[in-house]
């Protein structure tokens, strides 16, 4: 299991982001009384679907996805299960430590590596999340590897904001 802390920023503070309250194409996955979905992570990573100008956990083929932002509130902030609002961050270069990225043994290899979203299977999902994974040809980089986790359960740092 994810703790509640899978995404933290290192640098710069959180008042320098810019990040913005969205809708999700589907509500139930902030909804913790919601059966039968995976519950969004802190960082996972959303993508715009322009027709209705709200996010979508990303595809399962990274190249779908043209763009893409990670979930990110404030410690303590529980007014998404509420409002059904979730912030993502949109702008601005940031240095982050992330749980939620492929833990398959040797796909995040190399420090510089370029990252991207994609829908997988992940810590026992049902349906799968949109987490970070080695990027392929023709792929949009959402982020680089800057340290590579120390152990099975340590986080992966990471250069954002691309």
């Amino acid at each position: 299991m994810i703790p509640t802390e899978s995404f933290k920023i290192i640098f710069p503070d959180v008042s320098m982001l810019l990040r913005k309250d969205f809708e999700l194409v589907d509500p139930h996955i902030v909804d913790p009384k919601a059966t039968g979905v995976d519950l969004l992570y802190q960082g996972e990573w959303l993508t715009p679907m322009f027709t209705a100008m709200k996010l979508a956990r990303c595809l399962a083929a990274p190249a779908a996805a043209p763009i893409a932002y990670p979930v990110f509130s404030l410690r303590g902030d529980y007014n998404i299960q509420f409002s059904k609002l979730v912030p993502a961050i949109m702008g601005n270069r940031y240095v982050a430590d992330t749980l939620v990225f492929d833990r398959t043994p040797g796909v995040i290899a190399a420090l510089g590596m370029g990252l991207a979203p994609k829908l997988q299977a992940f810590d026992g999902s049902l349906v799968g999340r949109s987490v970070l994974t080695a990027s392929g040809v023709g792929d949009v980089i959402a982020a680089y590897v800057l340290e590579l986790p120390g152990s099975a359960t340590a986080p992966l740092r990471i250069l954002g904001g691309y």
